[in-house]
């Protein structure tokens, strides 16, 4: 939809950058999330006008509800592949071979912080997804069986499963600290990524001679 400047009200447009605003009509009730762009013949100089477009936000919504869904199942097929591509290669006895996995994940997460396009982050989802898999099935299995040689298998998998959930909880914290402290969201995400690989580094040091 395009709306003459006077929609906005007194809404303040930028004169040398394009910005996006909410906004209600006059006369209409539906809130719109309109991209205004200053028309100018040279970069710097004053604008003879606006090119503004809108588009309702439940349209909006949907569309990223429809996205949003659309990467999900790119990790949860990433993440099916990795399985079955570790259960397949991957023995118990060489089970840390995959550690090196762990590094090559964060560092692709860091590469999210570059994606504009909708497909290039799907395929990095997927690729995410598949390192994923490809990583912990092998750890599952050898954690379980370790668990079961040192303190049997159910008292195993309830310490991994408190340990886990511990972790989770511990991240949250950091990435509600995190929003609190208003860093951007690239800014997590290479946190985020740095903090996957380097603990993954630490951990294939220490036990990559391991059987």
């Amino acid at each position: 939809t395009r709306l003459p400047r006077s929609a906005l009200g007194d809404i303040e447009l930028a004169r040398d950058a394009q910005i996006v605003v909410e906004f209600t009509p006059p006369s209409e009730s539906r809130r719109l999330l309109a991209v205004a762009q200053p028309v100018q013949l040279v970069q710097g100089t004053e604008p003879f006008g606006w090119l503004i477009v809108a588009k309702p936000e439940t349209e909006l919504r949907e569309q990223w509800v429809s996205l949003l869904g659309r990467l999900a199942l790119a990790l949860a097929v990433g993440i099916a592949l990795g399985s079955i591509l570790a259960a397949k290669y991957v023995s118990l006895q060489r089970a840390v071979r995959v550690l090196p996995v762990g590094i090559a994940m964060g560092l692709v997460v860091i590469s999210m912080i570059f994606v504009t396009d909708w497909r290039v982050a799907i395929a990095l989802l997927v690729l995410v997804g598949a390192m994923g898999g490809y990583f912990v099935v092998p750890m599952n299995a050898l954690l379980q069986h370790r668990g079961h040689l040192l303190m049997g298998a159910g008292h195993s998998i309830a310490v991994q499963n408190f340990n886990e959930n511990l972790s989770i909880l511990v991240l949250l914290g950091i990435y509600a600290l995190m929003i609190k402290m208003e860093l951007s969201m690239n800014s997590i995400i290479v946190a985020f990524g740095l903090f996957i690989a380097a603990t993954m580094s630490l951990i294939t040091v220490k036990h990559w001679h391991d059987q």
